[in-house]
């Protein structure tokens, strides 16, 4: 049953990509892996806190921007991804896909359909917006569509070889699963998430150097 109930955590944590010390703006430190910062918070509209992610990438922001936007690849990194594919963005937004996540039996597989802009800030720094587009395609038999969500990525290349990014999500994956599992299994899989992706963006920059 403890198995059980860890695996299923991990899951919901792989949606969204302790407590501490107080941040600003009442982030409070999580954990800290190698070039990697977690933070989590409270908001006035959830019960589910909201995901906060501070990391230097080694690599080039185009690659990041790129490994992004590649829907297809998302197995590839996205912690327990279990499939992905793009889908038509509709007018306004960029990008859009459609990715599943795996979840054990009994439980039903969960559907993330999202989309994205894109723009650069004052500061010059990339930002990408994602949001849910629960509508947009239809249900399928079996899988539990995650209705709330919403991501957004701020890059900046801070030198030739490096990029700093923060990363910002709220999920709610939707179904029976108590807001306590959720909460607590917040941080683990973008964790796992992150460290995928850091090192697809190395192993990338460095093929086109």
């Amino acid at each position: 049953m403890h198995f059980y109930l860890t695996f299923i955590m991990l899951l919901i944590a792989s949606i969204a990509f302790s407590q501490g010390a107080k941040e600003d703006n009442n982030w409070e430190f999580v954990v800290e892996k190698p070039s990697i910062k977690v933070y989590t918070r409270t908001t006035n509209t959830s019960d589910i806190k909201q995901l906060r992610i501070l990391a230097d990438f080694d690599g080039q922001i185009d690659t990041l921007l790129l490994i992004l936007n590649e829907a297809t690849n998302y197995p590839s990194w996205v912690y327990k991804c279990a499939k992905s594919e793009p889908i038509s963005p509709g007018e306004g937004y960029n990008t859009a896909y459609s990715a599943i996540s795996d979840f054990p039996f009994p439980m039903s597989d969960r559907e993330l359909v999202a989309k994205s802009n894109q723009w650069k800030d004052e500061e010059g720094r990339l930002i990408q917006q994602t949001v849910s587009a629960a509508e947009d395609i239809p249900i399928k038999p079996g899988i539990v569509r995650i209705k709330d969500y919403s991501a957004k990525w701020i890059m900046e290349q801070t030198d030739t070889n490096t990029i700093h990014v923060e990363y910002i999500s709220t999920v709610d994956p939707g179904g029976n699963i108590p807001t306590w599992i959720i909460n607590l299994a917040l941080t683990t899989g973008p964790i796992k998430t992150f460290e995928k992706l850091m090192k697809q963006v190395s192993e990338r920059s460095a093929d086109f150097n």
